[in-house]
C-alpha cells in the first residue's frame, strides 16, 4: 500500500473526498454501524440527476466533501477548505484492481452538529487522541500526518520577550482559562504574583498568519537553571503537536544561553499540560521557591 500527495491533478481523476475534521479543539471521527473501527468522514463522488439530459454529470469534489461531512458527522455549521490531492496505490476494500486512485483531502472546522445522524454512521466521537482502531489503518493515519505537517509549516514561531503585546495578550487568555478551570481568580490568587510577564526575558509567540495562537517563555532562576513560564495554546490549535515543537524551541534557546536545566510549576487539573511535560522528559521534583508550601502545585525539572 502506498499513499502519495499532490498539489493538484485533473478534476476528472478525483473520485473521493476525505475530511480531516475538528470541533472545539478536538478531532471528529465516525463509527460505521457495521464496524467497530473509526475513520475520518469522506466518501465517493456522486453523479447528479439531470432531467433534461442523458449525460452523466458529476458533483464537484467540493460538493462531495461538504455532502459527506454533513451526512457522516451531522455537521450543520462549518468551514471546509481543500488541503491537497492524495492517491492510494494498492488493493483496498473499494479498489480491487490496486491501480492508483485519487481523492481530495480537506480540513473542516465544525461549529455545530445535528442532533441525529442520517447515514450509515452509528455515531461520531470528539477526541483529544487519534483512534487506536482505524477502518483504514494504512491510509487515514497518513492523511492526518500530512495535515499536521502542512499545519505546522504555515505557523511562525517568533522569539521575543515578556513585553511583547501579543505575548501579554496570550497571557491574559491563559489567565482566563485558568480562572475558569478553578472557579475564579480568587481561587488562584496566591499564584498570580509569580506569573507576571515583566521579568520573562525570553518568550516565543506562535502565529497563524497574523493571529497569535500560542506562547511560552522562561526566566532565570539561578546561574544554571531557568524557569518555564506561561505555556499556552488556544483551544482550536490544541492536540496538533504544536506545544511539543514550542517546548523544543524554548529548550534550544535556553541551552544557547548556557542554562543546563529547566524547572516549572504545574498542577493536576492541568491534564494536557502535565501530559506534555511528562512526554517531553520532565520529572517531578520537590516544590521549589514560592511553591514550597503550595500543596496543589506540582514542580518538575528537565536536564537540557
Amino acid at each position: 500500500m502506498e499513499v502519495k500527495f499532490y498539489e493538484s491533478i485533473e478534476d476528472s481523476l478525483l473520485k473521493f473526498a476525505v475530511i480531516i475534521a475538528r470541533s472545539e479543539g478536538k478531532w471528529v471521527f465516525c463509527k460505521h454501524k457495521m464496524r467497530d473501527t473509526y475513520e475520518c468522514p469522506g466518501g465517493h463522488r456522486e453523479t447528479i440527476l439531470q432531467q433534461a439530459s442523458a449525460d452523466t454529470v458529476w458533483e464537484s469534489i467540493d460538493e462531495t466533501a461538504a455532502r459527506e461531512l454533513r451526512e457522516e458527522t451531522g455537521a450543520i455549521d462549518f468551514d471546509i477548505t481543500p488541503l491537497c490531492v492524495y492517491s492510494v496505490i494498492g488493493k483496498t476494500r473499494v479498489n480491487t484492481t490496486g491501480e492508483e486512485t485519487f481523492g481530495m483531502l480537506y480540513y473542516a472546522d465544525i461549529r455545530s452538529f445535528d442532533k441525529e445522524l442520517h447515514s450509515e454512521m452509528e455515531k461520531i466521537i470528539l477526541s483529544d487522541r487519534l483512534p487506536d482502531k482505524w477502518t483504514y489503518p494504512l491510509i487515514q493515519p497518513l492523511l492526518i500526518e500530512e495535515y499536521l505537517r502542512r499545519n505546522m509549516e504555515r505557523l511562525q514561531f517568533v522569539h521575543t520577550d515578556g513585553g511583547d503585546k501579543a505575548f501579554i495578550s496570550l497571557c491574559h487568555a491563559l489567565d482566563d482559562f485558568l480562572n475558569e478551570l478553578v472557579g475564579g481568580e480568587e481561587n488562584r490568587a496566591e499564584y498570580v504574583p509569580y506569573n507576571a510577564p515583566d521579568d520573562i526575558h525570553d518568550a516565543i509567540v506562535i502565529y497563524d498568519g497574523d493571529c497569535p495562537i500560542g506562547c511560552a517563555g522562561f526566566k532565570k532562576y539561578d546561574d544554571t537553571c531557568a524557569e518555564v513560564k506561561r505555556v499556552f495554546i488556544r483551544q482550536k490549535y490544541r492536540g496538533l503537536g504544536i506545544s511539543h515543537r514550542l517546548m523544543a524551541l524554548l529548550e534550544t534557546a535556553a541551552k544557547e544561553q548556557g542554562y543546563r536545566y529547566f524547572i516549572l510549576e504545574s498542577g493536576a487539573p492541568l491534564i494536557a499540560a502535565m501530559s506534555l511535560y511528562t512526554k517531553s522528559g520532565y520529572e517531578t521534583i520537590p516544590n521549589y521557591g514560592p511553591y514550597k508550601d503550595m500543596k496543589e502545585s506540582i514542580c518538575m525539572k528537565k536536564a537540557l
